[in-house]
């Protein structure tokens, strides 16, 4: 991981007197959209589902923009909502389904940053999440400055720049640099869909 203060040479040359907690702030947005729409921050581990039903699954520093997959003792589990638990299985809130339940079909989210798995049984869950920078992280993955350092600077100046009635205010340049942030998003995106191995997005269907 690497700290918050690194990307401060991608913002303060470029807005001279902005104070350090208003760049950190829009340097942890920034990041955030970047994070949410190229889905490049991936993540996957494995909890054991113990006394609590509700599993906390996050690294510091971040919390979870999407949960792609979760297995329950190596079978794939399928994500319900709450609401479409509450209509087809009245009582999945019960702990008393543990006592008879010895593998969940569904997961669902109660709190933010959870997994819960239903029916609620003990046993082995791995997921994989696509996360994005938590509200207060004081770091950020290192792939994300090594590689995108740069960008983040821009989304981030895009927004300090247009801040009213500031001795770095300047809209023009704020324009200058959302172009800038918004076109490497783009780019980004594309490279997450393909990957570094460079598949295709689509594989052409063959029909005998």
């Amino acid at each position: 991981m690497t700290d918050l203060d690194a990307f401060l040479t991608k913002v303060l040359p470029y807005a001279p007197g902005c104070p350090e907690p208003t760049a950190f702030e829009h340097i942890r947005n920034a990041a955030s959209d970047f994070c949410e729409t190229t889905r490049l921050w991936r993540f996957s581990d494995t909890f054991e589902v113990g006394d609590s039903p509700n599993v906390m699954c996050t690294p510091q520093n971040a919390v979870i923009h999407e949960i792609e997959r979760a297995d329950f003792n190596g079978m794939q589990l399928r994500p319900k909502s709450i609401d479409w638990l509450d209509e087809h299985v009245p009582r999945w809130r019960s702990d008393e389904d543990m006592l008879t339940a010895t593998q969940p079909d569904w997961y669902t989210q109660v709190w933010p940053n959870t997994i819960r798995v239903v029916p609620y049984c003990t046993g082995r869950l791995k997921v994989w999440l696509r996360l994005k920078p938590a509200p207060d992280a004081d770091q950020l993955p290192d792939f994300l400055y090594r590689e995108y350092g740069t960008v983040i600077g821009w989304g981030a100046l895009a927004n300090i720049l247009m801040l009213p009635n500031q001795t770095f205010s300047d809209p023009n340049r704020a324009v200058y640099f959302q172009t800038r942030f918004d076109q490497a998003l783009g780019r980004a995106a594309i490279r997450q869909s393909s990957g570094q191995q460079r598949a295709p997005v689509r594989v052409k269907a063959y029909f005998l």
